[in-house]
């Protein structure tokens, strides 16, 4: 079931992402959860954000099940938002396209290889 649903969630979000049936509207594109009680939601507009209270999974090197990774280098915008207390390792690998992220005054760590890959990334 839960592959079934990631499954739906990333053709789905890869049809928004490619305008395919998008409106002016920014929409979820696609979401999921990051750790115990945090979320990741992908909007229509490119922006990934990380909400909730607590600590980021880490993830492996390559990063597969981390948030929006299906859609790394379609990331334009990260914001973390306040309640967030880490950033998982490999989080973010991969999103070549994100230029900047909002990261909270909630957050202590930050996991290897968090941004690793963000090429496009120049302000934190």
């Amino acid at each position: 079931m839960k592959q079934t649903c990631r499954k739906t969630t990333m053709m789905l979000a890869a049809g928004v992402l490619l305008g395919i049936g998008a409106s002016a509207q920014t929409t979820t594109a696609a979401s999921g959860t990051c750790g115990a009680d945090l979320t990741w939601v992908l909007t229509s507009d490119s922006t990934l954000t990380i909400s909730g209270a607590g600590a980021m999974e880490n993830y492996d090197s390559y990063a597969l099940f981390a948030p929006g990774a299906f859609y790394a280098s379609h990331i334009t915008s990260g914001v973390i938002e306040e309640g967030v207390t880490s950033i998982g390792g490999s989080a973010f690998y991969g999103c070549s396209g994100l230029p900047s992220v909002s990261i909270p005054s909630t957050v202590t760590s930050i996991g290897i290889a968090a941004f690793l890959g963000c090429s496009g990334l120049t302000a934190v």
